[in-house]
């Protein structure tokens, strides 16, 4: 059975869905979670998606930004499935938390080794570049035609998760599916400059430092670098730290 029939399933039952993502989300989180919402929004249900943080201005150029809202912002949310992407456990979805209701379904869609399981429904796949790709898989499973802000939104988070396309994680579906985004005619030399352009200098100069700073162990099978509060309390909220060593040091 498709790893997606599930997902499919529990959609075509309900009505009215919560999505959300990690806190302090990336490319790759605010456009699968948005990408989902606009896939649920097609087939005529109600869709709250929410984060702990507001959306980062770096990343507003993007498709739909403006339906993403925070947490605190929201007193009640009535919903019947809670769809959760590109976040490795429930903790790391902050403020939205509180909303989830007992007994109601969770489907958990994410690429992240050290993804707990916490959904009722997961769908973990290490092996994939990025939780875009996931989410490019699941429509076409579910025969659900792509247009230009879906192309958008899924290539943003693709090309950032991999490094644009030079992390060990570009496997050839990965281009593959790059291609089908591309048949829709936007820029990827703008989505570049977007995307990596609206990083703060600083951000990147103090990641550069931490990078050089780390220690191999064990015959190189194990990273060790030092994060001191002080030293994480220099970068930028928009920039999720952990997130960005997670992702280089597995990658490398």
């Amino acid at each position: 059975m498709s790893p997606y029939k599930n997902v499919l399933n529990t959609i075509r039952r309900h009505r009215k869905f919560l999505v959300s993502t990690h806190h302090n989300p990336d490319a790759d989180a605010v456009s699968s979670a948005l990408a989902m919402t606009l896939y649920l929004k097609s087939l005529g249900k109600q869709v709250h998606v929410l984060n702990e943080d507001a959306c980062p201005q770096w990343l507003k150029f993007l498709p739909s930004t403006s339906l993403l809202k925070k947490a605190a912002d929201i007193k009640k949310i009535d919903y019947d499935v809670a769809i959760v992407l590109d976040c490795g456990d429930m903790g790391r979805m902050g403020g939205v938390k509180k909303f989830l209701e007992t007994g109601k379904p969770i489907i958990n869609i994410d690429h992240h080794v050290t993804n707990d399981r916490f959904g009722s429904i997961n769908v973990v796949f290490p092996k994939a570049s990025s939780t875009c790709e996931m989410v490019f898989d699941f429509l076409k499973e579910a025969r659900h035609p792509l247009n230009k802000n879906l192309a958008i939104l899924l290539y943003a988070g693709i090309m950032t998760d991999t490094g644009s396309f030079r992390y060990e994680n570009t496997s050839a579906h990965c281009h593959e599916v790059a291609q089908q985004l591309m048949a829709f005619k936007f820029s990827a030399a703008h989505m570049y400059d977007r995307l990596y352009v609206g990083i703060p200098v600083v951000d990147m100069k103090l990641f550069t430092d931490l990078i050089h700073k780390a220690q191999l162990l064990d015959r190189n099978r194990i990273f060790c670098v030092s994060l001191p509060k002080k030293v994480e309390g220099r970068f930028s909220k928009s920039f999720d730290l952990k997130e960005k060593l997670f992702t280089f040091f597995a990658l490398h």
